[in-house]
């Protein structure tokens, strides 16, 4: 027990790295196969070490396997590791939540939305932060801010009234709420917002968190109008990413270079935004939204017309906004205001008929 409490220690206090090491490799003097309990209790450390380290898939087959061992293990079984293995239930709200984050630092937000609602209440208080908060980010993405808005000020008050208001585990609530401030246009509030989520995120420092942030940023000067900004934000990035550290999740590769080509269509470079959307491994909701811009800022809108009609139908109520709305727009520029004012009307009626369910 005394190997898995180091680990957990080792991943709890900011050396990830060492968690990883300290349990794939073979522990000095072992004689025998560790329990049930010891698998679980490992299984767990080293399923948070690899979310701390941006190591998702890592993370969620981890999760995965140690929850199948979960199932026949008993409280009595676990080593007690700082909090983290107290119980089967505290485990369990463990595995869930970690598993549920990393599906939503892989860009998978409408898995991670289901993932989210299979956590028990209850567990840790960091736990319950980090769940919440990672609510809220996937509701923000799918566009439901005002469920997110709701979600990361609960988040932000239990860290408060616990004593982890400038933990890690905030960072999500923090971000959700940038995305909520920046689609209401309250753009100074968003860029104090993410400023807190960079604070709060140095203690957990990864590649993917570090992509997540300036991509966030990078965002952010696109809606301020300011593409030399971000393209200089997102050029330090690249040039400070490591080399050892794990490939980008697709869809998150995929937002950062949707968001380097609408820099560069605003700052006039058709064709670098044309290479970037190249780079773009695979079609996500934001690169739809880059694809459109493009081909309107060409002049064709035929093929505007055809990423219309192929749009992405999920993070739903996004996609559908989304779409109806180039719909609109390019009803207008195709010489249809009519048709395009009803369609407008549409989703304008369609979103406050949703506001009023809430």
């Amino acid at each position: 027990h005394v190997r898995l409490l180091e680990a957990a220690a080792s991943a709890m206090g900011g050396d990830a790295d060492g968690a990883v090491r300290m349990l794939t490799s073979p522990a000095p003097g072992a004689v025998g196969s560790p329990s049930a309990g010891e698998q679980v209790a490992a299984g767990v450390v080293l399923t948070h070490a690899f979310h701390v380290l941006g190591r998702t898939s890592d993370a969620i087959a981890t999760a995965d396997a140690t929850l199948l061992l979960l199932d026949g293990v008993v409280d009595r079984d676990l080593p007690k590791l700082l909090g983290l293995t107290n119980s089967n239930r505290s485990a369990l709200v463990a595995l869930r939540v970690l598993r549920a984050t990393s599906l939503l630092r892989e860009g998978r937000v409408v898995e991670a939305l289901d993932a989210f609602g299979s956590i028990p209440d209850g567990g840790p208080a960091l736990f319950q932060v980090q769940a919440t908060g990672g609510l809220a980010l996937a509701l923000a993405w799918s566009g439901r801010l005002t469920e997110a808005e709701e979600a990361a000020g609960w988040a932000l008050t239990l860290a408060a009234q616990c004593g982890l208001a400038d933990a890690p585990a905030t960072v999500d609530a923090h971000l959700a709420l940038v995305d909520v401030s920046r689609e209401r246009d309250d753009l100074a509030r968003a860029r104090s917002l993410l400023e807190g989520a960079r604070n709060r995120s140095r203690a957990e420092p990864s590649n993917l968190t570090d992509t997540i942030l300036a991509t966030e940023e990078a965002a952010l000067a696109l809606a301020e109008g300011q593409p030399v900004s971000g393209l200089t934000v997102l050029a330090t990035l690249q040039a400070h990413q490591s080399k050892d550290h794990p490939a980008l999740p697709r869809r998150i590769e995929a937002w950062r270079r949707s968001v380097e080509a609408r820099l560069l269509i605003l700052s006039g470079d058709l064709d670098a935004s044309i290479r970037a959307l190249e780079l773009a491994p695979v079609e996500t909701l934001p690169v739809a939204g880059a694809r459109v811009v493009l081909a309107i800022e060409r002049g064709d809108l035929r093929g505007a017309r055809a990423v219309v009609d192929g749009w992405p139908d999920r993070p739903e109520p996004r996609a559908g906004r989304e779409r109806r709305l180039w719909r609109s727009i390019l009803l207008d520029l195709e010489g249809e205001p009519r048709a395009a004012s009803e369609e407008l009307a549409a989703l304008l009626a369609d979103a406050l008929a949703e506001a009023q369910e809430l």
